[in-house]
């Protein structure tokens, strides 16, 4: 995951007033689990982005990018 992805779904994470254990019992991953793929220790996709996402309401949306 990006940058870009990891500080949209901390602000989500702010703006919910849910930190990273209860975000952790949420999704049924460890504490552990959800610090590693948020601090990009590890970036695939998987289940886990996929749980984050759901638990937060947020979608990830691919679109072309504009040009200049």
């Amino acid at each position: 995951m990006t940058n870009d992805i990891r500080k949209a779904v901390k602000k989500q994470m702010i703006d919910k007033e849910v930190n990273q254990t209860e975000l952790a019992k949420l999704i049924g991953k460890s504490r552990q689990q959800v610090n590693d793929v948020l601090s990009g220790r590890t970036g695939h996709l998987g289940d886990t982005w996929e749980d984050i996402f759901e638990a937060l309401g947020l979608e990830l949306v691919v679109k072309p990018k504009e040009r200049n």
